[in-house]
């Protein structure tokens, strides 16, 4: 968080990692982190997706707060940002959480068969419950 606020991004960081945490994501770590800059007016914006292939010729650095990588520990240190705990609230406590099947199939034409789907959402959900927990107790 401290090098992405560097170059205004530690919001950014903050969303992206939220997410990963709502979708059990255990692929993200600094490697999977890219700058990138606009050529027009020289901003530089964080590129979340970038995959650069290194994980396994590489030793591999998950976010951590302390030595702890638990998911609720880092929630704890992004929400003492009052900015990114007003979007928690906002975005993420105060949603639904859509049809994620429904809108992969309509928008992008794939097709997830049941129990894919059934392991996304009780990733959803769990998320979701790990991150009121943590703002209610924050």
């Amino acid at each position: 968080v401290s090098e992405a606020e560097r170059i205004s991004q530690d919001q950014f960081l903050r969303k992206t990692l939220t997410i990963d945490g709502l979708v059990k994501n255990v692929d993200r770590f600094p490697k999977n982190f890219r700058a990138i800059m606009n050529k027009s007016n020289c901003e530089i914006k964080l590129c979340p997706l970038f995959d650069n292939g290194l994980r396994d010729k590489y030793k591999v650095t998950m976010p951590f707060i302390g030595k702890s990588t638990n998911n609720d520990k880092i929630l704890e240190y992004l929400m003492q940002d009052k900015t990114y705990k007003n979007w928690i609230e906002e975005y993420i406590l105060t949603k639904d959480i859509p049809n994620i099947k429904e809108i992969i199939q309509n928008e992008k034409k794939i097709y997830i068969d049941s129990k894919t789907y059934e392991a996304f959402e009780t990733n959803l959900h769990e998320g979701k419950q790990l991150i009121k927990d943590v703002y209610k107790n924050s």
